[in-house]
C-alpha cells in the first residue's frame, strides 16, 4: 500500500465519519433508508438501512476500516 491509497482511505473514513454526524442530528426514523432513500420493510425500520447498502457499510468496512 502506498501514500496514495492510504489518503484514499482516510478521506473515505472523514467522508463517511461526516456523513454519520450529519446523519446523526438530522435523524428520525422512517420508512426509507438512510443511504439511498429505498422503501424499507418493517423489519428493516430498525436498522435504517436496506439489506445492499448495508452490506456495502460491510465491504467498506472490512476493506478500508471506514465506519468504526
Amino acid at each position: 500500500m502506498d501514500d496514495a491509497d492510504r489518503a484514499s482511505i482516510e478521506i473515505e473514513r472523514e467522508i463517511a465519519n461526516a456523513l454519520n454526524r450529519a446523519r446523526k442530528r438530522i435523524r428520525a426514523r422512517s420508512d426509507r433508508c438512510i443511504d439511498c432513500g429505498d422503501e424499507l420493510p418493517a423489519h428493516r425500520r430498525e436498522w435504517e438501512l436496506c439489506v445492499p447498502c448495508a452490506e456495502d457499510r460491510e465491504r467498506l468496512e472490512r476493506i478500508a476500516g471506514v465506519g468504526r
